[in-house]
């Protein structure tokens, strides 16, 4: 399969903007394709394809704003669930400095 870059640019969304490149690629049976790319962070691509370049357009139009508030919302999820984790942690040596303090105080 031989793949072409025909179109590349940027998108904003949210308030950050993004990279994005669209290929056509050619498959063995002469048969042409789309591709949209769009790198969301070093270790994410959101990737959509078509047959169709108008299909491949209206997916951009209406699959990647879902495509990348998901990640938003699992990227703010894994924030969380990290400062949680790092807060109970604190909050466990805490107490074990306190208990251990207390417990070395006991005549």
């Amino acid at each position: 399969m031989e793949q072409k870059l025909i179109e590349s640019g940027y998108i904003c969304l949210g308030d950050a903007r993004y990279k994005t490149q669209i290929f056509q690629t050619m498959k063995p049976s002469d048969q042409v394709s789309y591709s949209f790319e769009m790198i969301f962070d070093n270790d994410d691509k959101i990737i959509l394809d078509d047959d169709d370049f108008s299909g491949l357009k209206k997916q951009i139009h209406n699959v990647l704003p879902i495509a990348y508030y998901s990640r938003v919302v699992a990227k703010m999820n894994m924030n969380a669930r990290i400062n949680a984790n790092m807060n109970m942690n604190i909050t466990m040596n805490i107490t074990m400095n306190i208990t251990m303090n207390a417990s070395m105080n006991i005549k």
